[in-house]
This record gives structure tokens, C-alpha cells and sequence, in this order.
């Protein structure tokens, strides 16, 4: 089985462990072929913000020679990637394509967990009202539509905090899932999900992701799947039951999955 994961964070984002060697290492170990770094995006903030959930604008560089170091240590072992997990920040858009064509940023993966910002916007991951979900449906569809990403992280992730998969969801999934369909886009299939709701489920407000009520529709609408780790520190790369798992209820469902991804032109070569 071919192994690939494109959506792997570092301490940078203040919420990981480990170094990106451990990870690399790590990758190796479970027999990954491919392994992406998407830490999250360092969006400059207006008014002198500082973000407690990512690095910071000055770290970028060193992130990106981080793992161009480690592309050329263990290239005979494994294919490395630099990537970045961004937001739909309309404010902040400008920059980032700015930064994507002069940066050697492999790719840009989309994970839609603010309204326009956290800097006091709402995080999508605790929603709890049928108005929150069509928010998080309207913003989500905004951000896929700029065909910045390769791919829509957890695009279920408003189940984290939601208490069942009704109508408002239902309406969510599809419009999301033709989305998807319409731009070619793969939708994650989400491993640090998967744990969660495993192990920690009963924190959750909501049902959590990844939820079967969405990928059953995402099956119906024929969309691609791509599976990513999401992880935060290196022994969850080791953990790979999860992600056999993940290919065999995909395989069930009928979902074609994809393991490779759709890169920055700016970064080629």
C-alpha cells in the first residue's frame, strides 16, 4: 500500500511536539513514501495580533530551510514537502499569493476554521447553531472557490462542536461536496479526527468529524478523497492502523482516492 500524507504540523504552531526530524524519521519508520509539512499559515496581522495556534511571520523562512534541509539528507528514503495550512482570510489573501510566488512553498492545503480571522473571529470548530453551519458552508465555499489549495482539510470539522447531522448539515455537506466535485478538489479524510473522537470524544460539544453522515454524501456526489494526518507530534505518525483503517472505508464506500496533490507552480524545481 502506497503511503502519502501531505498535512503534518511542528512546535512552530505552539500547539505541536517534536522536531521535524522526529517526524521525518518517524515517516520512515511507518513506511511513508511521501510526507508533507502544512504548518499553519503565519497570517500578518493588522493591529499587532499575535496568534497562540501558529508561527509567526519572521519564522516562515526557517520553516521552509527546515525541511529543505531534511529534503536533501534523507532523499534516498523518502519524498519531503514544505507546505502550509492557510485559511480563507479575504483580508489576507493578497499576501498569501504574494508569498507563494516568492517563497518555496510546495503547496497550500485549505483548513476553513475561522470567520475571516481569529483575531475575534468565530472558530468554526465549536459551532453549535444551524447559522453557524451555513456560515462555515458559505466561507468554505468562498475559500475553494479562489483555487488557491490543493485540497479542503477536514471539511467536516464544524461537527466538532455540532450535536447531530441534520438538515442544516445535510445541506452543508452537499453544497460543500459539489464544490468539491465542481473544482476538482479533494476533501480530506481526517486521521487526527479519527483519534479524537476515539479518545477524547466525550469532550467534544459535538458528534465529531470525521463524520459518516458526510462522506456517505461525498460518495453519492462521486467526490476524491485524500487522506492526511493532521498530526502534532511524531508518534501519531507511527499509528498506522488508523490510516489502514481509512483506506478501507473509503475503498468501502466507493470513493476514489488520490495521493498526490496539486503544487505551487512558483515552487517547482
Amino acid at each position: 500500500m502506497r503511503m502519502t500524507n501531505y498535512h503534518t504540523h511542528t512546535t512552530r504552531c505552539k500547539h505541536a511536539v517534536n522536531t521535524d526530524e522526529e517526524y521525518v524519521q518517524a515517516a520512515i519508520e511507518a513506511g511513508y513514501q511521501v510526507f508533507g509539512f502544512a504548518d499553519h499559515c503565519p497570517w500578518p496581522y493588522k493591529n499587532g495580533f499575535a496568534s497562540n495556534i501558529r508561527m509567526d511571520v519572521e519564522q516562515l523562512d526557517e520553516y521552509l530551510e527546515s525541511i529543505a534541509r531534511l529534503k536533501k539528507k534523507y532523499a534516498s528514503q523518502i519524498t519531503l514537502y514544505a507546505g502550509l495550512e492557510c485559511e480563507y482570510y479575504p483580508d489576507y489573501m493578497d499576501w498569501l499569493k504574494k508569498t507563494l510566488a516568492e517563497k518555496p512553498i510546495d503547496y497550500v492545503i485549505f483548513g476553513s476554521h475561522h470567520d475571516l480571522t481569529d483575531d475575534g473571529g468565530m472558530y468554526f470548530g465549536g459551532s453549535n447553531k444551524p447559522e453557524h453551519v451555513r456560515l462555515y458552508t458559505q466561507r468554505t465555499i468562498e475559500g475553494m472557490r479562489t483555487g488557491v489549495f490543493a485540497y479542503l482539510a477536514h471539511p467536516d470539522l464544524v461537527m466538532r462542536g455540532y450535536h447531530q447531522f441534520d438538515d442544516t448539515c445535510v445541506e452543508m455537506a452537499y453544497a460543500i461536496c459539489r464544490t468539491a466535485k465542481e473544482m476538482d478538489m479533494p476533501l480530506e479524510y481526517n486521521l487526527t479526527g479519527v483519534e479524537n473522537k476515539r479518545l477524547t470524544g466525550l469532550r467534544w460539544k459535538g458528534i465529531g468529524y470525521p463524520d459518516d453522515h458526510f462522506w456517505q454524501i461525498a460518495a453519492e456526489l462521486k467526490c476524491t478523497a485524500i487522506i492526511g494526518l493532521d498530526s502534532h507530534r511524531a508518534d501519531h505518525v507511527l499509528e498506522t492502523r488508523d490510516y489502514e483503517d481509512a483506506v478501507a472505508y473509503l475503498d468501502g464506500l466507493g470513493i476514489h482516492r488520490v495521493d498526490t496533490i496539486r503544487m505551487n507552480p512558483a515552487a517547482a524545481g
